[in-house]
């Protein structure tokens, strides 16, 4: 059996936690105001802004460049980067 070094674990559980936000926010079932609530030093503007430009991305079937963006805003946020 093969274990994965526990920094790798840890890694791999906050990237699916900053997926699961981004999923949320870009779905609109969760609001940025629950993100912010738990990340106060948050760039809400900044997220929203992204969170606007990524949906307008999906929607034209364009490269997904501002959900990846807003993926790495929400890993600087939760600092994680």
């Amino acid at each position: 059996e093969v274990r994965e070094p526990p920094e790798v674990v840890v890694e791999k559980a906050r990237s699916a936690a900053r997926e699961g936000w981004r999923d949320r926010i870009l779905a609109g079932t969760t609001s940025l105001a629950a993100f912010v609530a738990e990340y106060p030093d948050a760039d809400r503007a900044g997220l929203a802004r992204l969170a606007g430009a990524a949906r307008t991305e999906r929607a034209r079937g364009e490269p997904p460049r501002a959900s990846r963006e807003l993926f790495r805003a929400l890993r600087r946020a939760t600092g994680d980067g």
